[in-house]
């Protein structure tokens, strides 16, 4: 088997999840308190691609929003040779 070789592009991520909360009813005070965080920074550093949500945080996410996880991580060729593997993950036709 080939080695599958994805990253994730933190600043892309970062404006897919805005993109997301911006489109949604909540305002990031909601998001906020939905994640337990006593300040908003947190949000507004993903928003930067500063850094990414934890896991948890990115499942809480995933269900305010009403999205597949898939749907809020931007998904970057590492320029490893392409794979089927690959192309499902990213869900490509062939």
């Amino acid at each position: 088997m080939e080695r599958i070789s994805v990253a994730i592009n933190q600043k892309k991520t970062g404006c897919r999840i805005r993109k997301f909360i911006f489109q949604s009813p909540y305002t990031i005070k909601d998001v906020q308190e939905a994640m337990g965080f006593h300040h908003p920074q947190s949000i507004y550093r993903w928003f930067a691609g500063e850094t990414m949500p934890s896991l948890d945080s990115l499942l809480v996410l995933c269900v305010l929003l009403h999205v597949k996880v898939e749907d809020l991580l931007v998904m970057e060729d590492t320029g490893e040779a392409e794979s089927e593997n690959k192309k499902e993950f990213r869900g490509e036709d062939e």
